[in-house]
């Protein structure tokens, strides 16, 4: 149903309203007022929508709250372009010219100047907004190079992780869910949830348990995969109509928030066994700003299987004994915004922020794109003791060298940055797009190029995380060889962001944290220059052996 249609709708009811109820008692008066009246019919209209909004899909909550609340300044903007379009119609075709009124000089430039009035009001609202987001931020400047544990860091993609993850669920009625990675004793696990699937099954089926992929230890032959079982929960992730987590969550926690991420935290007895998972909602709430709607870190909402909802501030989050081994409490999605405002870091004035955060110039950052689904900032376990969100971004553009680590503790939301792009300290180091490159060099595999019908290839690379190995002061990058379908890890792989020299590939976890740990490890990969000495000696024997049987022949035909 378009706007006219309902637009008709409603005349037909004022029609038929003022012609039944003519009376002036009460009622007839309210049904006029209610049904006759066109501000008076917002009040139906409105119970109408309220109603429908009830039982409607989540996702029409989030086209309501994205559209109608946070890009209220674009809508204002639009609305006034329309106005003064339609005022200069109809002033100038209407009434006086009819269609030719089209052709009119005056109306052609009133409705261009209209349209490019709008679109210098929602640039101006876009930037003002992030400029302002910058000023929230306030990442402090450190000068040592945070450093990620070399014993904790996750061996195993997120991706990978969650393929692995899926090929191990034995139930037909339920499917993994959304899998991320959280903190746990032996450094950064993966958990995701058993959503239901099938339409019956979103209706009536509720979730009761989760996959959790453990990704600490060098054990090779340890079985990383087990299902966590719990109560039946009243509501969650993939449940239908009434049941869904999120319409619960603007229920019980607040309309005006985001809640980009639900990931859930086993609480452990004091034998090691699963006394409850929570669901764990890190959330953004907004303040107003000059009409802007400006994000900040919520809390932490927690829903409990019996449908109970504890309803956290950032303070008593990070405090509560229940989170202090998943650690992640942070919205991820904030984190990845605050990172982005640093393109606004340069400016004295507020107008000159939002000039140089629009145009390209020196300093301004770029947070790459990496392949696969992955994307930065990493989920990390730092070297003291911390976890964090982790993000090196690079110049804006066409360039692509390590300008900067940014890093946001993903328990306090405490902002860091440390600068490369900064006199005295190391430049011109690889970053993380291209250094990809340096590891295709490596021969015996097929990478996969392209995507979907063009594609081609056996081998992935993914994953750049940032780390410095024992006894080194500067950055490496370690990197995942994976098949194309994600299936496991052949190797791990590290290059040096100053020189680009590979080293690996390592085919255990025992050598990867081995070298990790600055031991010298022997690599079974074959090099190119191992390969040419090959080949050489294979045409070296060839060729004598051809010398010899010709020698043979020839003898053989001198003889009487």
């Amino acid at each position: 149903m378009s706007p006219f249609d309902l637009w008709q709708i409603m005349r037909r009811i004022k029609k038929d309203v003022e012609k039944h109820y003519t009376q002036k008692t009460t009622f007839h008066r309210l049904m006029r007022f209610l049904f006759a009246n066109y501000v008076g019919m917002m009040i139906p209209l409105s119970v109408c929508l309220f109603l429908i909004y009830q039982i409607a899909p989540v996702w029409v909550h989030h086209w309501v709250f994205e559209i109608a609340f946070l890009k209220a300044p674009m809508w204002i903007a639009g609305l006034l372009t329309l106005y003064v379009a339609f005022r200069f119609l109809r002033r100038y075709i209407f009434p006086e010219e009819g269609w030719r009124g089209y052709f009119s000089p005056i109306v052609g430039s009133s409705i261009l100047a209209s349209v490019l009035a709008a679109a210098l009001v929602i640039a101006f609202s876009g930037g003002a907004r992030w400029v302002q987001i910058h000023k929230d931020a306030q990442f402090e400047e450190i000068d040592t190079l945070p450093r990620v544990s070399n014993a904790l860091v996750r061996y195993t993609p997120a991706q990978v992780a969650a393929e692995e993850i899926v090929r191990r669920t034995q139930t037909s009625q339920f499917t993994p869910g959304k899998t991320r990675p959280i903190g746990s004793s032996t450094g950064v696990a993966y958990i995701a949830p058993l959503v239901p699937q099938g339409l019956y099954n979103a209706l009536f089926e509720h979730n009761t348990g989760f996959m959790y992929y453990d990704d600490g230890g060098t054990d090779e032959a340890a079985q990383r995969v087990k299902t966590l079982s719990s109560a039946p929960f009243q509501w969650g992730e993939g449940m239908e109509v009434l049941d869904d987590v999120y319409r619960q969550l603007i229920r019980k926690v607040g309309f005006l928030n985001s809640y980009p991420e639900i990931y859930y935290a086993p609480v452990y007895k004091t034998d090691g066994s699963v006394q409850e998972i929570l669901g764990v909602v890190p959330y953004i709430s907004y303040r107003f700003w000059w009409g802007l709607m400006i994000p900040q870190w919520g809390g932490v909402a927690i829903f409990h299987a019996d449908g109970s909802v504890e309803n956290l501030s950032p303070t008593k989050a990070a405090s509560d004994d229940r989170l202090s081994r998943t650690q992640r409490l942070f919205p991820e999605k904030l984190a990845e915004t605050y990172i982005y405002s640093e393109r606004y870091d340069v400016g004295e004035s507020f107008l000159e922020q939002m000039w140089y955060g629009f145009i390209r110039r020196p300093g301004k950052i770029e947070i790459p794109d990496l392949p696969g689904k992955e994307q930065m900032p990493f989920f990390l376990p730092m070297e003291n003791g911390s976890y964090s969100y982790l993000a090196t971004v690079e110049p804006d553009g066409e360039a692509f060298s390590l300008m900067r680590v940014y890093l946001i503790n993903s328990k306090t939301g405490k902002r860091q940055v440390y600068r490369y792009d900064k006199e005295g300290r190391p430049s011109n180091l690889q970053g993380p797009k291209k250094v990809i490159s340096y590891v295709k060099a490596l021969p015996n595999y097929v990478w996969h190029e392209g995507e979907g019908a063009n594609s081609s290839g056996t081998y992935r690379i993914i994953e750049p995380r940032p780390v410095t190995p024992d006894g080194q002061d500067h950055l490496f990058w370690m990197l995942s060889i994976t098949p194309a379908d994600y299936a496991r890890v052949v190797a791990t792989v590290f290059v040096d962001s100053g020189t680009n020299q590979v080293y690996g590939p390592f085919e255990t976890r025992e050598q990867t944290f081995a070298w990790l740990r600055g031991e010298k490890i022997q690599t079974t990969q074959t090099t190119s220059t191992e390969i040419e000495n090959m080949c050489a000696q294979i045409q070296m024997l060839w060729q004598n052996s051809c010398t010899n049987t010709q020698s043979h022949l020839m003898g053989a035909s001198t003889q009487p």
